[in-house]
């Protein structure tokens, strides 16, 4: 990859990484991505979510981050079987706990493979806390209910054409995604009556 090769001439560290993520059904997977972040960054912070303007990505780093480029090497995971193309993005263990207990039906999201991008990805940044998070699986909810053959192809197009320079709002509109505030509207009750989050399978 050009883009894992600009990583390793820029920064010190290698270019591709593994991290542990939770998938379906709460099994464990590895993922593979190019890493957009300093090398070793949490050795003294310990597992943290980035924050906008965050100095632990680097310039390259923020370019794979803004085009989704990063998560290209999980097309691995796909090819085995342990991700889909479309889906939830797949959560580090060391989050899903506090997110079961705080944010009710946490759980649901795990009932279907993970993705290597979603309806939550081409519309909302990347996580920074627990109302990010909600908003997120919203939309990881109403794609989950609303899960077709022909909302995947639009996601999957819209996701192409981001990385070619064309953003998220206008490739979604060309598409007939719905926005953010139409999905957060459609699911705020379900939101609502969501039950407590049940028990995680061992993985």
């Amino acid at each position: 990859f050009v883009a894992a090769l600009l990583v390793k001439l820029t920064s010190r560290g290698p270019a591709f990484y593994t991290q542990t993520r939770v998938g379906e059904d709460g099994r464990l997977l590895t993922i593979w991505k190019i890493r957009s972040m300093i090398h070793n960054c949490e050795s003294l912070t310990g597992p943290r979510w980035s924050m906008p303007g965050d100095p632990r990505v680097t310039r390259v780093g923020a370019f794979l981050r803004a085009s989704h480029l990063d998560e290209l090497p999980q097309l691995l995971n796909v090819l085995r079987g342990q991700m889909s193309l479309i889906g939830p993005r797949p959560e580090r263990p060391e989050f899903v706990p506090e997110l079961e207990r705080e944010l009710p039906g946490y759980w649901q999201r795990l009932t279907v493979r993970p993705g290597v991008t979603g309806l939550a990805q081409v519309q909302l940044p990347p996580d920074s806390d627990l109302t990010s998070v909600r908003r997120k699986l919203a939309h990881d909810l109403y794609y989950i209910r609303y899960l077709s053959p022909w909302l995947d192809l639009r996601l999957l197009l819209c996701t192409a054409f981001h990385v070619l320079g064309l953003p998220f709002g206008i490739a979604g509109r060309l598409l007939g995604i719905p926005d953010g505030a139409a999905v957060e509207e459609a699911m705020s009750d379900v939101l609502d009556e969501l039950p407590v989050p049940r028990p995680r399978r061992a993985a």
